[in-house]
């Protein structure tokens, strides 16, 4: 998934710039899938900004939306 980013080499190191803790970035996204597939209520989710670097990866600020049977919701 990360392999068909276009912007890949910002992760990856170019222009002399560091390349970031992908290992930690791919631990974020398959924890994202995991809680869409223990939550199949979440309708859409919002995360932004993710912060990378050398040490790792942070999601800074996350919203998200679901349904239940009586009404929409937001936290």
């Amino acid at each position: 998934m990360i392999d068909g980013l276009r912007a890949r080499g910002i992760l990856t190191g170019i222009r002399r710039g560091p390349q970031i803790d992908l290992s930690s970035l791919v631990q974020l996204l398959l924890s994202l899938f995991a809680l869409d597939i223990k939550m199949p209520q979440i309708r859409e989710m919002d995360i932004n900004p993710v912060m990378a670097s050398q040490r790792g990866c942070l999601a800074v600020e996350a919203a998200g939306w679901w349904w239940d049977e009586d009404c929409s919701h937001r936290s």
